[in-house]
């Protein structure tokens, strides 16, 4: 073992054997300096510091990459959708799946990300508050995702409520409808609808569609719908046809894909009756 002393006669070209006598190949011609001369080597209190700073930071690192490790390993799990569900989009669920695997539960998701998802408006989203939760990198990639999936939502309801409004003759027609099914339409078939629409093409136009042959049906409202939508045809299909809400459903959707506003009212018509003969 080299000491503090050892070092001081290195320096002068010694060795041990050489400060023993027993040295057969001498170097150099310095004499060894005797013990009294060597002070032993003591850390200042600045050094002591210094060394433990350095020991808390190492600590603090291996610490960290035992984290990042653990990290590494959580990001390989896939989406729990029993516990967060779906939202029906990749953006949406990638969203999801990096919140999860960052400790996040659902009820945090929730609290932290509905307001900025309902308004349509990720910088609602309280960024600080979603970096101390994620840290800085996951943060920008759950911002960026949300900002993504917002843009298509909006995009999809754009399209939808086109879809919508050309079904029952406009945007005013449909405001008068929603507002009636609140209280007109038994809640669980409401929601039914509800699915409907959000789903968007065929089953939105269908489920609009379904909305005003209900509010037709009721005496004491004023019949409405476009001029198209309203003439009957009574050579489309016998007219005293009854359809199911399956049958509906079906032909419905094959005249939406033609654009035949002519067969969909007269099967809007077989609609109605077959409701009133409660089918």
């Amino acid at each position: 073992m080299t000491t503090p002393e050892d070092k001081s006669l290195a320096v002068q070209g010694a060795t041990e054997d050489t400060t023993n006598g027993t040295s057969k190949d001498i170097v150099g011609n310095t004499p060894p300096v005797a013990d009294t001369n060597v002070a032993p080597v003591k850390p200042t209190d600045a050094e002591a510091a210094a060394a433990a700073a350095k020991q808390a930071v190492d600590d603090a690192a291996a610490v960290a990459a035992a984290k990042a490790e653990d990290d590494t390993t959580a990001e390989d799990n896939p989406l729990d959708t029993d516990a967060w569900g779906t939202t029906g989009d990749p953006a949406g669920d990638a969203v999801m799946e990096i919140m999860q695997n960052a400790g996040m539960t659902p009820a945090d998701a929730k609290a932290m990300m509905y307001d900025a998802i309902t308004a349509g408006d990720v910088t609602k989203v309280d960024q600080a508050a979603l970096i101390e939760k994620v840290g800085k990198a996951r943060a920008a990639l759950i911002l960026a995702g949300t900002e993504n999936f917002i843009g298509k939502q909006a995009a999809k309801g754009a399209s939808i409520l086109k879809d919508v409004h050309g079904s029952v003759g406009g945007e005013d027609n449909w405001k008068q409808l929603a507002a009636w099914a609140k209280t007109g339409v038994p809640e669980a078939e409401l929601s039914e609808y509800r699915g409907m629409i959000d789903a968007g093409g065929a089953q939105a136009r269908f489920a609009a569609q379904e909305i005003l042959g209900r509010y037709n049906a009721v005496d004491s409202n004023n019949s409405i719908g476009d001029a198209a939508q309203i003439t009957p045809d009574t050579n489309a299909a016998p007219a005293n046809r009854q359809l199911t809400r399956a049958e509906y459903y079906a032909e419905t959707a094959k005249a939406n894909a033609k654009g035949d506003t002519v067969a969909i009212n007269e099967i809007q018509k077989a609609r109605e009756r077959g409701r009133a003969a409660g089918i």
